[in-house]
């Protein structure tokens, strides 16, 4: 039980320090975005029209919203990919990070699926396991000192330094209730084993220190995405009005007749895009 009760706490603190450790990438990344978007912000004015309001909102669909998302998707997207393949560990379902997050029990901060996965599951499917072994545990030991107390008052002894029949019988019950927890922890222990190792190749500062110098690409293409989204956006609402409306004229043959014969150069241009 001593064991099963260490391998818990040994995969719990690997996957808290890996978490940490995920967070402070994400967090670095974030200030270098910050730092760029902030310090180009006349190169902004000059090439977009942008305004400073407009890199301080963060509502759906913002400038800094499809930023953030984009240097998530392209930097640590890519990473955690890879994390979660060599794991092996697919993401669990958003209910079971929804419960652990209700319960208090989610103490992750990072944005990683796969340590959110990992840390859900063992929180929310191990735990309990291991506890209520634990309090099992516990009362088992407590009848076997009532038991041998009971036997020495009664003069049963055992010979040498073996049990009496009574509390051998009870010491045999421990390792049944220690039994699934185990065998749950040990599923656990080559996916925490792969963590350690890709936590410590490929998340080292000296590996991720490539991904700093990869933002500012990444904003300046997110920038321009999006600036020229919103001009794509508009042509193509002026191109669904013009589908609706030529719709509703050529239904009256008559009048899509005559403005064929008096307008045709300009529908045609409009028609041509």
């Amino acid at each position: 039980q001593d064991e099963c009760k260490a391998r818990y706490d040994d995969i719990e603190r690997t996957l808290v320090q890996a978490d940490a450790q995920w967070r402070i990438l994400e967090e670095q990344l974030e200030a270098t975005e910050e730092t760029f978007l902030m310090g180009r912000l006349d190169s902004w004015k000059k090439w977009f029209s942008l305004s400073e309001g407009e890199l301080s909102q963060w509502a759906e669909g913002s400038l800094r919203q499809h930023v953030r998302s984009r240097l998530h998707g392209l930097l640590l997207g890519t990473l955690a990919g890879r994390m979660a393949t060599q794991v092996g560990i697919t993401p669990p379902p958003p209910e079971m990070l929804k419960e652990d997050a209700d319960s208090g029990n989610l103490v992750a901060r990072s944005s990683n699926q796969t340590l959110l996965g990992l840390l859900a599951h063992l929180r929310t499917a191990v735990r309990p396991l291991v506890e209520e072994a634990r309090r099992q545990d516990e009362e088992l030991a407590k009848k076997i000192r009532k038991t041998e107390k009971d036997e020495r008052k009664k003069g049963v002894v055992a010979l040498g330094m073996q049990d009496t029949k009574k509390v051998a019988a009870l010491k045999r019950q421990r390792p049944e209730i220690w039994e699934e927890p185990a065998r749950t922890l040990e599923k656990l222990v080559a996916p925490i084993k792969r963590l350690k190792e890709f936590t410590k190749e490929d998340c080292a500062p000296d590996k991720t220190a490539s991904f700093a110098r990869a933002v500012p690409v990444v904003v300046v293409r997110a920038v321009c995405d999006w600036y020229f989204q919103k001009s794509l956006l508009g042509y193509d609402q002026v191109a669904q009005w013009w589908s609706e409306t030529k719709a509703t004229l050529t239904a009256d043959a008559q009048l899509w007749a005559r403005l064929l014969e008096q307008e045709g150069v300009i529908l045609g241009r409009i028609d041509s895009g």
